[in-house]
């Protein structure tokens, strides 16, 4: 049996639309929302994608694989935070949308695209990285060295 060839590339604008599929995809995965809650999403989610692109502040990885299928992808996004002591930036390299297609999971593909969006932000001169991680992908970030944090959140009641 051959062994399958992957490889990773930069995502262009025109890749906007499969951002938005596999964000999609990810929320449905963590039962965040259901399929059609989350399709509403995807129209703006593809405007924002296009323009954070545009003015430098995401990055967008996708893995292809041998038959020139996207079958993993994820984005770097430079979220702006407010001025804090012994922060050189305002921008804090922000890993979101972090997707495998099922049949492909378990290959790396996920642990390949958080190395790709750590060099990067290494390279920038970013002293770190942060994420929300979902259950289901906590174990490739804690093995690529990430740590939780004590954030909390209060949520409104209808």
């Amino acid at each position: 049996m051959a062994v399958e060839k992957f490889t990773l590339r930069r995502a262009t604008q025109r890749d906007a639309d499969i951002l938005a599929y596999q964000r999609r995809e990810m929320f449905i995965d963590m039962k965040t929302y259901s399929r059609k809650e989350a399709e509403l999403g995807d129209r703006e989610y593809i405007r924002w994608v296009k323009e954070k692109m545009k003015s430098g502040k995401l990055t967008g990885f996708l893995v292809e694989n041998s038959e020139k299928n996207i079958v993993a992808g994820g984005c770097l996004w430079l979220r702006e935070k407010q001025p804090r002591p012994s922060a050189k930036k305002k921008d804090v390299p922000y890993l979101l949308s972090v997707h495998t297609e099922r049949a492909y999971r378990g290959k790396g593909l996920a642990t390949l695209i958080v190395k790709e969006s750590i060099k990067l932000a290494k390279k920038l001169g970013y002293p770190r990285v942060e994420l929300h991680a979902s259950k289901q992908g906590e174990g490739v970030y804690r093995r690529l060295g990430f740590e939780r944090t004590n954030e909390m959140v209060y949520k409104f009641k209808s």
